[in-house]
């Protein structure tokens, strides 16, 4: 198995304010954040903590609690289309999967369709620290 911190580690955030943003959330994400085994989550708090509006938010994104995502989150009103696509993107990576989408809504989690926007270099960097342990 590959060392899931040496992704972390050579991740590019978009500046210091997202690096500082993600170490905050994956503490409070992370069921152990002394460990660097959970890649789901990993890749989960740094796209939370790459778009304001969803690290603002993330209580309606994230449930601290029972440590799993709130799919309604992504109809919240604060959503722009940038951080619904964030989001999108956070809870398939998290999930594996869209099945946490609402009939109807699926052609906006197709990649070509999140990848669509300025945030696109970071999101390859969070399918990397995703992918680092299962490839």
């Amino acid at each position: 198995m590959k060392d899931l911190k040496t992704a972390i580690d050579r991740a590019i955030f978009a500046d210091d304010a997202h690096r500082a943003r993600y170490e905050e959330l994956r503490g409070r994400v992370l069921i152990d954040p002394t460990k660097y085994n959970d890649h789901y989550r990993e890749a989960l708090s740094y796209l939370l903590a790459l778009n304001i509006d969803c690290y603002d938010n993330v209580h309606d994104l994230y449930n601290f609690k029972e440590h799993s995502i709130i799919p309604e989150g992504i109809s919240e009103e604060w959503q722009t289309g940038t951080s619904k696509k964030t989001t999108r993107l956070a809870f398939n990576l998290y999930s594996s999967s869209c099945l946490w989408c609402e009939e109807g809504t699926e052609h906006y989690c197709a990649v070509d369709e999140i990848f669509n926007c300025d945030y696109a270099p970071y999101f390859v960097e969070a399918v990397k620290i995703w992918g680092y342990t299962v490839f």
